[in-house]
């Protein structure tokens, strides 16, 4: 599949250039669909079917939930084409599938660089394109986008971005001309339940940076949901443990340093109280370490110490009744999460310098 981007660099409408991105309706379904594709032990009926499902997509907007449920139906039977354990079983059909999808693309892409000389290409992705061009070119790449939907049956949707930050082709930030924003990857920050909640504050504020230039400080000052501030650690192994405790600094026992003639010390972590698997923390200006623990590798003696967060201290949170709110926010560390902010914010600045 397709995966191509510029990388950590920011891409605005300025003078006469503006962004589009088109991204290709159903594309997975809609091939087999307009192609007449279906599993070898199928008939045509399938494509019926298949197509009888799409239609009922379209019904639902967006942001209803049977949308979603309907569009994760139909793509799953792609994904489930090349799963030996399925009843959609069929190799063929996911490399017709995808093979004739990423061709298209490029096809779509080779057409409007012709003509276009001066068009810039900001992403390919599995089925859709963002592009940058001047204004004036705007009816010969619409003209274009018609004639490969003539040609191949298959429908382009149109967003209109001002501004697009991007760190990889998965990981984006999208500013709609209405100012709507679209968030991708690690920018995302309404995420579902099943996903990682840890620190939304920094996708939050990096995102008030970039788009509206409000200082990562002032957004991560102003918060008062104390859930953007917690992160998340789990363990999946049966042999790992998660472990709540201080670290100090003792003598190695039998050692003199030559230096100060003095007993060697070593940092060594004194295990306090057991966490549970899935463990809920704060980085916090007060508090201990949590680390994990985990058994030797094969073939050595020395038990694994990971300390979650090196350098600094967390609170765990896993139950918030058994902490005062307000007094947990003067904890919080705010250097911490302001430093993770700006991890991100000078990937870019390095490369747009």
């Amino acid at each position: 599949m397709i995966h191509f981007s510029i990388e950590n660099k920011i891409v605005k409408e300025e003078n006469d250039l503006i962004i589009r991105d088109y991204d290709v309706a159903s594309l997975y379904p809609n091939i087999g669909i307009t192609n007449n594709f279906y599993p070898l032990h199928l008939s045509k009926d399938f494509c019926e079917i298949y197509k009888n499902l799409y239609e009922e997509r379209k019904k639902y907007s967006k942001s209803n939930p049977l949308n979603g449920a309907i569009k994760l139906s139909l793509n799953s039977v792609y994904g489930m084409s090349n799963s030996e354990f399925s009843n959609f079983y069929d190799s063929s059909y996911t490399l017709k599938i995808t093979l004739n999808g990423q061709m298209l693309l490029l096809m779509l892409a080779e057409k409007l660089i012709e003509r276009v000389k001066c068009l810039e290409s900001i992403q390919y992705n599995t089925d859709g394109i963002s592009i940058r061009y001047p204004k004036q070119y705007d009816n010969i790449v619409k003209k274009t986008i018609k004639q490969w939907e003539d040609l191949t049956k298959l429908q382009m949707e149109e967003s209109k971005y001002s501004k697009m930050v991007i760190a990889n082709v998965n990981n984006y930030i999208a500013l709609y001309t209405d100012g709507k924003v679209k968030r991708k990857g690690s920018f995302e920050y309404n995420r579902g339940l099943a996903q990682d909640h840890s620190m939304l504050i920094v996708p939050k504020a990096v995102e008030a940076y970039f788009l509206y230039n409000i200082l990562p400080e002032e957004t991560i000052a102003n918060c008062k949901n104390i859930y953007n501030f917690c992160k998340r650690v789990l363990i999946k192994d049966k042999h790992h443990e998660l472990w709540q405790g201080t670290i100090k600094s003792v003598e190695i026992p039998n050692t003199i340093s030559r230096k100060t003639k003095l007993p060697k010390r070593e940092d060594k972590f004194f295990k306090e109280v057991k966490l549970q698997k899935v463990t809920r923390y704060i980085v916090t200006n007060e508090g201990k370490t949590i680390m994990k623990i985990m058994p030797p590798l094969k073939g050595k003696e020395n038990i694994r110490e990971n300390n979650v967060e090196a350098g600094w201290l967390c609170t765990e949170c896993n139950n918030l009744n058994n902490h005062n709110i307000e007094e947990l926010f003067k904890q919080i560390n705010y250097d911490y999460y302001i430093n993770e902010c700006y991890k991100i914010i000078n990937q870019f600045k390095e490369k747009n310098e």
